[in-house]
């Protein structure tokens, strides 16, 4: 929800590493730029909520530096989605966003993650326009977490995976 909920609960989050956030439809209906900012920075408070998922969708509008500084202050990665720019998603205006997304990450230190989304076999790890669009920005090599040697040790630890519920959602 808008607040920042999260459709899994506590008993499911806590058999698995790590949770990946982001806005779907039907899940979520589409928001204001503000709406959809508070979604995705309350589900960063989540203990269990390790990476934001495909945060370049123009139909989830975002203030992208107000995401960022969010991420930075929970120590969540940002992912930049290669289906997102991949002609023919159903995500809108990917590049530009992830450009945006990418100028604040650079600016406030903010590491991001590089994923495929692939949902087929022969996409899986296909990074390439990720990769293109990373030498096109000049994105620093050490904020990508997947370009270290410590990167899925900076995702697993970012945050203790403890959370006071009495079942139901965790937020």
């Amino acid at each position: 929800d808008f607040a920042g909920t999260i459709d899994v609960d506590a008993e499911m989050a806590g058999k698995v590493e790590y949770v990946i956030a982001s806005l779907h439809p039907p899940c979520i209906p589409f928001g204001t730029r503000s709406e959809n900012t508070a979604a995705l920075a309350g589900a960063m408070a989540n203990p269990f909520v390790k990476i934001i998922g495909h945060p370049d969708d123009d139909r989830y509008p975002l203030d992208y530096e107000e995401l960022v500084i969010a991420a930075k202050r929970e120590n969540v990665a940002l992912e930049v989605n290669n289906s997102s720019f991949c002609p023919g998603s159903g995500r809108q205006n990917g590049v530009k966003n992830a450009r945006t997304m990418l100028h604040y990450c650079r600016q406030f230190e903010v590491p991001v993650m590089l994923g495929s989304d692939a949902h087929i076999w022969y996409d899986v790890g296909e990074m390439g326009r990720c990769r293109a669009l990373l030498r096109e920005t000049d994105f620093p090599p050490e904020l990508v977490l997947n370009y270290r040697m410590d990167g899925l040790d900076y995702v697993l630890n970012r945050k203790e995976k403890s959370v006071n519920t009495s079942g139901g959602s965790v937020r």
